[in-house]
């Protein structure tokens, strides 16, 4: 009985140890992914407002600043993601809407 008893403990500390290590690695993983996945957000997110600022030649970079945080904050304001966001600003401009309403960036 009492070398079952040990068998028991051991076997206890084992997985307790196993879980500390498997808890380690997955942490690991997952903020490694939040940087992978938080990288990729703001690489598509200078892609896309350079895509915009293709449809202003003579837009200041002073500007290009202002207008990429006007669409953070909009984005932010509004609950909808950059990445559906910017894509719009593209399809406006480039269909002139933004100059119909009178916005000058």
């Amino acid at each position: 009985m009492i070398n079952m008893d040990r068998q028991t403990s051991t076997l206890e500390r084992s997985f307790g140890r196993l879980a500390k290590t498997m808890t380690a690695v997955f942490a690991g993983v997952q903020v490694a992914n939040f940087v992978k996945d938080s990288t990729k957000a703001y690489i598509d997110f200078e892609n896309g407002m350079n895509e915009v600022f293709t449809l202003l030649p003579n837009i200041s970079n002073k500007a290009m600043e202002e207008m990429s945080e006007q669409v953070k904050k909009f984005s932010k304001e509004a609950g909808v993601l950059p990445e559906k966001t910017v894509p719009a600003l593209y399809q406006a401009l480039s269909a002139g809407f933004l100059r119909i309403m009178s916005f000058h960036f």
